[in-house]
C-alpha cells in the first residue's frame, strides 16, 4: 500500500496528522506511529548497517 494511502497506525489505529507522523518499519515495511515504533536496531541482512526504526 502506498504511504500516502495509509491513514492510521498499523498497530494502535491512531490517525496520522501533521503532529502525529508516519514511520516505516524497516523490518516489516508497515507504517506505524512514533509511539508504536520506538525501537532502533541494525538490519545488516537488509542492508541497514546503522540503527534504523522498526516496530515494537
Amino acid at each position: 500500500v502506498p504511504s500516502d494511502e495509509v491513514t492510521c497506525c498499523s498497530h494502535c489505529g491512531s490517525l496520522f496528522s501533521v503532529t502525529h507522523w508516519k514511520h516505516h518499519c524497516r523490518a516489516c515495511g508497515k507504517v506505524f506511529c512514533g509511539e508504536c515504533s520506538t525501537t532502533r536496531i541494525r538490519l545488516p541482512d537488509l542492508g541497514y548497517f546503522e540503527k534504523v526504526r522498526v516496530c515494537d
